[in-house]
């Protein structure tokens, strides 16, 4: 098994141009590379060499052998993470990706940021997948450490607090915020901490019923909207539709992040029921693969968050403000509106609200705060020639 540290790619395409520049990047990145030139050889190099993600170009020999190496190798492993990239995108090839959980499709010709930003998900995935199929150890030794590891949760869940990322109106004075999870718990400092030892423990719904519980006493101090994220199973959770949630339900935005499939056939009587309660559902990082597309528009969604890999540098960038501009069209046609995150030049800024993103979030306008010190308005015009 590799160890949790490495990023070892294996570069697939039949373009020797493609896969140096690939190389080139991934090296600055600090990636381990080897290459292939077909789906053969691909399959024959991961037989000997175990690797944390596969990129490989979609068309090869005049053919989608791109999706033929994912077939092959799903039927190995679920745990690689596969990178597919293509300069023809299609419907079809995408969908096909989707359904062999392909964790991007990345568009030739890319550039670093691009490339890095897609491989640093990809990783992610593997890495998470890795670590839940070693989890088997010893029965008394998982019971003991089990032991101490719920303690450990539940006192980090006892000094859980919300901090809050104020989002913007591009147009009005309207501010509503993004509630993100803290917790003051020395062994469990951080959120990815906490969600990564819920998840081992099973107790993901323990978590959001504490988010749940400090939003319920945050509400009467904030002003708009307030989103908080879910995960996908959460939108099932009773609590939900309790009374004390209920009567703030107006104001809440239940933000899907990308994490963990929807159940299929059940999910839309759900958030139906849930919008007849009064909430409204978001879409986290559409823009970050084929897999949000598909989440779009089998959710529906009243609100759909802007992935920042879209947002950075797009005024720098005419390919992604003619995307994110048809993304923008498409979501007003169904009523949606949107939120540009990862905000941090007032260039951005200008770009976006001149496309047409109503509203905006990120450090340019304001950093996660605890409610007691959080700002009360924005710090800089919002309009776009203010």
């Amino acid at each position: 098994m590799q160890p949790e540290a490495s990023k070892r790619v294996l570069i697939v395409d039949d373009d020797d141009t493609c896969v140096a520049l690939a190389q080139h990047f991934l090296r600055l990145e600090g990636y381990e590379t080897e290459t292939a030139n077909s789906c053969r050889e691909a399959l024959e190099r991961i037989e000997r060499v175990t690797f944390d993600v596969v990129l490989s170009d979609l068309w090869m020999d005049r053919r989608n052998s791109g999706l033929e190496l994912l077939e092959r190798l799903r039927e190995q492993t679920d745990v690689v993470s596969v990178v597919l990239m293509t300069a023809r995108p299609g419907v079809d090839s995408a969908a096909a990706a989707v359904d062999l959980e392909a964790s991007a499709y990345l568009r030739k010709p890319f550039d670093r940021a691009q490339l890095s930003e897609t491989m640093k998900r990809a990783l992610h995935r593997t890495r998470r997948m890795r670590a839940i199929e070693s989890a088997e150890v010893d029965y008394e030794r998982e019971r003991t450490l089990s032991e101490s590891d719920h303690r450990t949760l539940t006192g980090a869940l006892d000094q859980l607090y919300l901090a809050y990322q104020p989002i913007f109106a591009a147009s009005s004075s309207r501010r509503g915020q993004e509630a993100l999870m803290r917790s003051r718990s020395p062994e469990l400092a951080n959120p990815g901490a906490i969600l990564a030892s819920a998840e081992r423990l099973g107790r993901l719904g323990d978590v959001t019923d504490a988010v749940l519980r400090r939003l319920v006493d945050d509400l009467p101090r904030l002003e708009g909207d307030v989103f908080v994220n879910l995960h996908a199973d959460d939108l099932f959770r009773g609590v939900l539709l309790d009374d004390t949630l209920r009567a703030h339900a107006n104001r809440i935005v239940l933000e899907v992040t990308e994490t963990g499939p929807l159940p299929r056939g059940v999910v839309q009587p759900r958030l139906a029921e849930l919008r007849a309660a009064g909430y409204r559902i978001a879409v986290d990082d559409l823009g970050a693969g084929y897999s949000a597309l598909s989440r779009l528009a089998e959710m529906m969604p009243d609100v759909v968050k802007l992935d920042m890999s879209l947002i950075r540098n797009i005024d720098q960038c005419e390919r992604r403000r003619r995307l994110v501009a048809a993304i923008v069209e498409l979501c007003a046609d169904e009523g949606a509106e949107i939120v540009a995150e990862g905000i941090e030049t007032d260039g951005e800024r200008r770009t976006v609200v001149d496309i047409g993103c109503g509203l905006l979030q990120g450090y340019l306008l304001g950093r996660p705060t605890p409610l007691a010190t959080a700002p009360l308005a924005p710090s800089l015009p919002l309009h776009p020639h203010a």
